[in-house]
């Protein structure tokens, strides 16, 4: 489980009853915490330090001798933006397979966002669409740094073989 906290705010332990209850269901399950924005992280910092965890729970579970198959990851507003960036980028080679994604109001197309930019959230695209790419963009620039927007807008990267995601905004 993946917290939010629009990338700055939030840690780990903010599941820490939903994590109880799964493991009270017979479910292994973790808290991942990420680098923030005002430690200079961008996505992909962020995407690095998930797969990390996600090789560390790895090396923990085989230490331990449990054998784990899959893995569901659930992730909510920023904690789920970095995991879909994630799962969608490493499925392949995830080391431990996903079984499917649980989404809950992920940002998945900042070009979107930044197409209202007379607005607080368009205001609030372009800051953080500069945050995480490291890269300065302003309204009208976003042909110039479109590869880099791509690259941390999930809508992009949704092919044939990335986990089944369920998306839930409300």
């Amino acid at each position: 489980m993946v917290h939010g906290g629009a990338w700055m705010a939030g840690n780990g332990s903010d599941f820490d009853d939903d994590c109880v209850k799964a493991a009270q269901a017979g479910y292994i399950a973790v808290n991942m915490d990420y680098r923030k924005i005002q430690d200079l992280a961008t996505a992909q910092v962020m995407v690095n330090g998930m797969g990390n965890a996600i090789a560390s729970l790895k090396q923990v579970l085989t230490q331990k001798n449990i054998k784990i198959g899959k893995m569901a990851l659930a992730g909510w507003s920023s904690g789920a933006h970095i995991l879909l960036l994630y799962a969608y980028q490493y499925y392949k080679t995830c080391p431990i397979k996903i079984a499917f994604l649980v989404a809950n109001s992920p940002p998945t197309d900042f070009l979107y966002d930044a197409k209202t930019a007379n607005t607080l959230m368009g205001e609030f695209a372009y800051t953080i669409m500069s945050t995480l790419t490291g890269q300065i963009i302003l309204p009208g620039t976003e042909n110039l740094h479109m590869d880099a927007i791509k690259k941390i807008s999930p809508i992009y990267m949704v092919k044939a073989g990335v986990p089944p995601t369920i998306l839930v905004y409300g």
